[in-house]
């Protein structure tokens, strides 16, 4: 169940080798987000899946509970649907890395956690749920899933930001 969120991770951590500050910074439009602003995304995001893996191996609470349909479709296929999908309004909120380093951190200390509570399930015997706030209870084998999905999805994101930084690769270098 880790590993494929791991190898997700490991991705979008060595792909930061190919940005330097600017680029990091560069929003393709107003109301779009830069690739600094997508991995702050990445991170707080897959630091909340982590969370809630945490409290599910800690606790039988909700065992009884499911996914709703959208859910178990997007478990069985592995995937997100193919399309772009509108975030909730706070999406609007995500700021930018203060620096690089931010980011680069940001994705060690998810690798850290990951370990930890990869560690965890291997000792817990919990079958806890919680609630995702539109896919129903997952419990922690379907929150790691889910987090490697969502790291999946946003690369279609990913590649149409560095196609936008190829073209304007003159503008983002110092």
């Amino acid at each position: 169940m880790m590993d494929e969120l791991e190898d997700a991770l490991m991705t979008w951590k060595n792909a930061l080798a190919d940005y330097n500050e600017a680029m990091l910074l560069q929003k393709p439009a107003l109301n779009s987000w830069s690739m600094g602003q997508l991995y702050m995304h990445l991170v707080a995001e897959t630091s909340f899946y982590l969370t809630q893996v945490d409290a599910c191996l800690r606790s039988p609470q909700n065992s009884d509970q499911q996914p709703t349909a959208e859910g178990k479709a997007m478990l069985a296929a592995n995937s997100f649907p193919d399309m772009r999908i509108e975030g909730p309004p706070t999406n609007a909120l995500v700021q930018q890395p203060a620096d690089k380093a931010q980011l680069i951190a940001g994705f060690d200390d998810l690798l850290k956690t990951l370990q930890r509570v990869n560690a965890q399930a291997a000792n817990s015997l919990a079958v806890g749920k919680t609630a995702h706030p539109g896919l129903g209870f997952l419990n922690a084998a379907e929150w790691a899933q889910f987090a490697a999905m969502h790291l999946r999805h946003h690369l279609r994101q990913k590649a149409r930001i560095d196609s936008f930084l190829a073209t304007h690769a003159g503008e983002t270098e110092h």
